[in-house]
């Protein structure tokens, strides 16, 4: 039996941890956790769900199986990257343990949630074009129709334009990819439908921004002198394309230290909000229009082409001994 003043301990169910994503919102765990004087146990394979058919899957995913539910206080996932087929079997066991759960960024009827604030984000990045660069005719590619932060992004668009009394026209916006394919097609709609080119294009997230970009000098149109274009995530394509993707950074350590807090809160027995919501950071570079600091950028992506090629070594060179040791010659 646990000694009253022993310490708590938090688990942590997670994947791919030396990603930029996961690190930061484990930076967030970890900090907080240490204010709480928690323990945190993190359980995380290598395994990602973009890495389909890998040899080891099996394998890398038995981490989640060796997890003992009763022994931990309080549990944070981020569902976002772990495979459905790992996920379901584990949520049956959350629930079963009857202890504190907080997803991260996915809302769920299960357990408490802590997600980036979409909503507000959005609305922050449109009053931005519309306040700092007096821009009225704004378009919008929003992500899968149906999908929560899809639906929250556009209704930000959307509210900011209202409030700042500028006409919502349906032409001005539609759902997306998240990929290269939808922005090509809105770009030819822009072109094509008759009204006024926009003098802005808010995408929900870099990768569609990069091929909106794209698209649009493919018309020959400049961005930013003819169309300004804004991002969401901040990822290192973004801030290596030219022009730098003016982009919002989800507050990913904010998130992963709210998580604690709620699960401290629940384990005192005060009342907590089912889902939190944090803001994020923005981030206004070329793309927008807005300067951009040169010697900053220089050394930022120095770095950054530094950092891609040691992930690329290491990720090749671990794959690599994977199926050394399937093979059953010399």
């Amino acid at each position: 039996p646990r000694m009253e003043n022993e310490r708590k301990c938090i688990a942590v169910l997670i994947s791919e941890v030396c990603e930029v994503y996961q690190s930061l919102i484990i930076d967030g765990i970890r900090k907080k956790a240490i204010e709480h004087n928690y323990n945190v146990a993190v359980f995380a394979s290598f395994f990602s769900t973009t890495m389909e058919g890998i040899l080891g899957k099996q394998g890398e995913n038995n981490i989640f199986k060796l997890v003992n539910y009763n022994l931990f206080d309080g549990f944070i996932v981020l569902p976002n990257a772990l495979s459905e087929e790992i996920l379901t079997p584990m949520a049956e066991k959350l629930k079963s343990a009857g202890k504190p759960v907080v997803y991260l960024d996915r809302e769920t009827t299960d357990f408490y949630s802590v997600c980036s604030d979409d909503y507000n984000s959005f609305k922050f990045i449109t009053n931005h074009m519309i306040k700092k660069h007096n821009f009225t005719r704004i378009n919008c590619i929003t992500g899968y129709q149906g999908m929560n932060l899809s639906e929250a992004r556009l209704r930000g668009y959307i509210d900011a334009l209202k409030e700042n009394n500028i006409e919502v026209e349906e032409d001005r916006y539609t759902y997306g990819d998240f990929w290269r394919v939808a922005p090509v097609q809105f770009v030819e709609h822009i072109i094509s439908c008759g009204l006024e080119l926009p003098q802005a294009i808010i995408c929900a997230n870099d990768t569609m921004a990069i091929a909106t970009c794209d698209a649009l000098r493919k018309h020959g149109l400049r961005v930013p002198e003819d169309i300004a274009v804004t991002g969401y995530d901040r990822i290192v394509d973004g801030r290596i394309f030219h022009p730098q993707i003016a982009s919002m950074l989800p507050a990913l350590t904010a998130m992963g230290s709210k998580s604690v807090d709620v699960i401290a809160d629940l384990l005192e027995g005060k009342k907590v909000a089912k889902n939190s919501y944090i803001s994020g950071i923005f981030y206004p570079t070329e793309s927008c229009g807005c300067p951009l600091s040169k010697d900053k950028e220089i050394d930022d992506i120095a770095i950054l082409h530094k950092n891609i090629e040691m992930s690329q070594y290491f990720i090749n060179s671990i794959y690599m001994y994977e199926q050394l040791q399937e093979s059953s010659n010399a």
